[in-house]
Formats: structure tokens, C-alpha cells, sequence
């Protein structure tokens, strides 16, 4: 909509899958996210699904990164 996204939902896991992924629901005007614990030398795929007021999901962005 033209207003945006009312939140995101983060998911951060590792490439490996051995650690409990990480979640977290970000408000739509946040464009800031630390996300603290990771291991060095690991890639993580980190997934981002903005959600609209009224529950509508879009499609997941998602890229891996090293530590």
C-alpha cells in the first residue's frame, strides 16, 4: 500500500542449519536491525517479509552473508 509496511519479520539462520534460527518482528518504520550472537566465519541467510496492517505478506527478500 502506499503506506507501507505496519512490520517486518526477520529470520536469521545459519547455512549450515545447526543453531535455532533467530526471529524477529521489526515496526514498518524501523530500518535498523543488530542482530547479536552470530559466529564468525558462518554464513547466515537472512530472510525479510514485510507485512501489511492488514496481514498481507510479501514475498520474502533473502540473502546469505558471512561473519
Amino acid at each position: 500500500s502506499s503506506e507501507g509496511f505496519s512490520h517486518f519479520q526477520v529470520k536469521v539462520s545459519d547455512s549450515g542449519q545447526l543453531l535455532e534460527p533467530q526471529e524477529f518482528v521489526v515496526p514498518g518504520n524501523q530500518t535498523v536491525l543488530d542482530v547479536l550472537g552470530l559466529i564468525t566465519g558462518i554464513g547466515y541467510e537472512v530472510s525479510v517479509t514485510g507485512v501489511s496492517g492488514n496481514g498481507l505478506q510479501s514475498r520474502p527478500i533473502t540473502t546469505v552473508a558471512v561473519t
